[in-house]
């Protein structure tokens, strides 16, 4: 395992009540930097956060899920430290595929927002 990537399927549930996702099976991201990241089964995500404005929802929504997923676990569970996670972020969205330059919107959006949903280790 040792390219960066996903090398897992993503299999997930879609919780209406939560608005929100939980992982059926483990999720692998293998990161250039960090490894390979292990998100566990059950492991539960709301996906992208993104404002509910027209242009921004136009540019971003449904780009970078598999990301989101990651980021979410870093964030939430991992211990790993917000910028390293937001740098494994814009990795793991450019492995997913999105462009770079929407790659770099993106990172720049969790870097100026994502202090509110990071949770200190």
């Amino acid at each position: 395992m040792s390219s960066t990537g996903f090398p897992l399927p993503l299999n997930v549930q879609y919780l209406n009540n939560a608005k929100s996702w939980k992982l059926l099976q483990p999720y692998i991201f293998v990161d250039e930097v960090e490894g390979p990241i292990e998100i566990p089964a059950r492991f539960t995500t709301n996906g992208l956060t993104l404002p509910r404005l027209p242009l921004i929802l136009a540019l971003f929504d449904n780009y970078g899920f598999p990301a989101a997923v990651v980021h979410d676990y870093l964030y939430d569970a991992s211990g790993v430290a917000r910028k390293e996670s937001d740098q494994v972020f814009y990795r793991a969205l450019r492995a997913s595929g999105v462009a770079k330059w929407r790659a770099g919107l993106m990172y720049t959006g969790v870097r100026l927002f994502g202090r509110f949903y990071y949770k200190e280790r």
